[in-house]
């Protein structure tokens, strides 16, 4: 069977609401998530016709969400459940979750190496509005240097043992960093100093890392938390937020979601963080304490 598609759907695509490599890519979870739908449809007496007309959905969208063919939503299952059976909305969100990460791990996306992945995420970042970013123990992606990155994406790939296409991942994430001047576009990238303290790179190469932030901050909202600072909340993992897509990097897979009350929390966890922050001329005297 196919890999699975690693791009989750955007949810601010509406109709189709997918991308073209969900019609193939179906992972074994997905297809079990999928008959669940089903089942759980038709022992409610249901058809898919009343339940489009219920939902208010074009009657495809129902038969490509038991079909596997369609990334589902957080409020897709909600709709799901309301006009089927409602005492199972915690269930099948529950199912949700496992599904994605299952198709999200790390095994499954470095099939075909790191490129695929950040062509992925490029495509994201393209239809995304607002972009914010956290970052305990890296250097945010859209502000690596190319050096900083290679050492990521090597590091990475011997983790996982997975193809190590370095080269094509540097240059596909330094070719997402023009999402950076897209004026239409609100970006917020934090990080805590021992990001910029860890020894990823070089010398040499921090000092230019350092100088590529100097740079960026004049145009992109650019913070760093210091190590002395106090704390109205624990920064506990990095996250990115899309619009209203939440995504989290773990060692095994990676964790989405679309939940309107997870993504307040990111979003008020990350205003709380900001609060600590440095940014401006106070940065860049960070900056110029760390490199010397």
């Amino acid at each position: 069977m196919a890999a699975p598609c690693i791009r989750p759907c955007h949810p601010a695509q509406q109709v189709p609401d997918r991308c073209p490599e969900c019609l193939i890519n179906i992972s074994p979870a997905r297809e079990r998530f999928a008959d669940r739908l089903r089942e759980v449809r038709e022992a409610a007496g249901v058809s898919g016709a009343q339940l489009a007309e219920q939902a208010s959905w074009p009657p495809s969208k129902v038969t490509r969400l038991q079909r596997g063919q369609q990334n589902p939503t957080e409020d897709d299952v909600r709709t799901w459940c309301r006009y089927t059976t409602p005492e199972l909305v915690d269930e099948l969100l529950a199912d949700l979750v496992a599904m994605r990460a299952d198709e999200a791990r790390w095994s499954r996306q470095l099939r075909s190496g790191h490129r695929t992945v950040q062509t992925a995420k490029a495509a994201i970042e393209a239809d995304a509005t607002r972009i914010r970013v956290f970052d305990s123990v890296l250097i945010p992606g859209l502000v690596q240097t190319a050096g900083y990155a290679r050492a990521v994406f090597q590091q990475h790939a011997r983790l996982h043992g997975s193809v190590a296409d370095t080269d094509a991942a540097v240059a596909a994430r330094m070719e997402r960093q023009h999402v950076l001047y897209d004026s239409g576009k609100s970006i917020d990238l934090l990080m805590l100093e021992s990001a910029l303290r860890h020894p990823q790179v070089s010398g040499d190469e921090l000092v230019a890392q350092a100088d590529r932030i100097r740079a960026l901050a004049g145009t992109v909202h650019i913070g760093v938390i210091p190590q002395n600072a106090e704390l109205g909340v624990l920064p506990l993992h990095g996250v990115w937020v899309y619009d209203e897509l939440v995504e989290i990097e773990l060692v095994h897979t990676t964790i989405t979601t679309t939940d309107t009350a997870d993504v307040k929390l990111y979003n008020d966890w990350l205003d709380q963080l900001w609060k600590s922050a440095v940014t401006g001329a106070n940065l860049r005297r960070l900056l110029d304490s760390i490199t010397g």
